[in-house]
């Protein structure tokens, strides 16, 4: 596009469907305003649940995943960034560093590719042993017994936003990226303990 606008958009998980949801996209958009001398226009898409493997097949309409969390017509518009949220339903799913390194470098490169800025938040501590340590037994036990396969600390963030933030140092990637590590931001939630509120 050939005007001055600047144009972000986050994609990833319900922080970022929530946030599309409960009406965020206008305050964030505001916020952004103070940032930029130039007009800003922000859009929100993502979903529930999603891992980032699954966030990165949202990047591409023949996913065979939810048509409405496509991220790709948005994409193609060549924004001028991407917000990212990924990460916390990799950590409930104790799908372990790997899985969740690999794909997020995925969906940096695949953005990269096409000229875009991705913007990595990185994932706060949040409630998840709390809110996920009552599940039903079998549920827990599959938990368990991928938090043993992976070798990664049961119910923790902490291993994947360190792995990750290593990955992105070892791959040359910290400068191709703005990055927002935890201490950088202050997020508040609503009373779950794992959604951000309109002030997070």
């Amino acid at each position: 596009m050939n005007d001055d606008t600047v144009r972000v958009v986050m994609i990833g998980d319900s922080w970022t469907g929530l946030h599309h949801e409960l009406g965020h996209d206008s305050e964030f958009t505001a916020l952004l305003q103070g940032l930029f001398s130039q007009p800003v226009e922000m859009v929100a898409r993502g979903k529930g649940g999603a891992t980032s493997g699954d966030i990165y097949q949202m990047m591409f309409r023949d996913s065979g995943l939810n048509p409405e969390a496509c991220s790709q017509p948005l994409i193609e518009h060549r924004p001028d960034y991407v917000v990212i949220t990924a990460g916390i339903n990799d950590a409930v799913k104790n799908l372990g560093t790997d899985y969740y390194c690999e794909n997020y470098l995925l969906i940096l490169r695949h953005l990269l590719s096409c000229g875009i800025r991705p913007v990595v938040v990185e994932m706060p501590d949040v409630k998840i042993k709390e809110l996920y340590s009552n599940k039903p037994l079998k549920d827990r036990t599959v938990d368990w017994l991928r938090s043993w396969m992976t070798g990664v600390a049961h119910y923790s963030v902490e291993p994947y936003r360190e792995a990750l933030r290593k990955r992105l140092i070892q791959e040359g990637l910290m400068d191709h990226v703005v990055y927002i590590s935890q201490n950088e931001w202050l997020p508040s939630y609503i009373e779950d303990g794992i959604h951000l509120d309109a002030g997070g």
